[in-house]
């Protein structure tokens, strides 16, 4: 998972306008999705749909950055240009290079509703979850109107089934405040360090 709150709310470096890499209109339909749509317009959670989070998601990917970010009650959240600073870009930067495993849930609409997905961070690219050089970080948004709907334990349903197939195990750092504790832990994640404040997690797949 992407830092929270408490270790990522550093002053950004504003970044250059999307690469080759980044299609400047990939996924704008589903970026107009607002975090405060609401969830009960005539839809409901069994009408969601779930994908393989492709190239063509790569601007979705910034807004579910920011949206993976905790911000703990009481807090003021961080300035949106902050998933733009090298601590938190490489989570996105790029996304579909080889390795790279992720699933995208979208609503009747095709609007954008959440995803999960999982990047190998090695080297001077080490994310806040990393414990080995092969083993991936996850990171995983809702948007805040279809939170505690179980659309995050369904988009991980679909990402270890891939996942299996390409990693031993996967990590996440979270904050220990965050409610998303327990739905890592009913999914099977242990706490192999613990920061007090926060926790680097990993959950074996085979």
């Amino acid at each position: 998972m992407p830092p929270d709150d408490s270790k990522s709310q550093q002053p950004s470096r504003s970044r250059p306008a999307p690469t080759a890499g980044e299609p400047a209109t990939a996924g704008l339909a589903l970026i107009a999705a607002v975090s405060n749509r609401p969830a009960a317009n005539c839809q409901t959670a069994s009408e969601i749909h779930i994908r393989p989070l492709g190239r063509e998601d790569a601007l979705c990917l910034w807004e579910l950055l920011y949206q993976a970010i905790h911000v703990s009650p009481g807090a003021a959240p961080p300035a949106r240009e902050i998933v733009h600073s090298p601590e938190l870009a490489h989570y996105a930067a790029g996304w579909g290079r080889p390795g790279d495993i992720g699933f995208l849930a979208v609503d009747a609409e095709a609007l954008l509703v959440g995803a999960a997905w999982l990047r190998l961070l090695t080297g001077d690219e080490r994310g806040y979850g990393w414990v080995d050089d092969a083993t991936p970080e996850l990171s995983m948004a809702v948007m805040p109107a279809w939170r505690g709907q179980g659309i995050g334990t369904r988009l991980l349903a679909a990402l270890w089934e891939t996942a299996a197939e390409h990693y031993a195990a996967v990590s996440l750092s979270v904050q220990a405040d965050n409610p998303a504790v327990r739905l890592y832990r009913r999914q099977g994640f242990e706490v192999v360090e613990d920061g007090g404040a926060w926790y680097t997690m990993r959950k074996r797949l085979r």
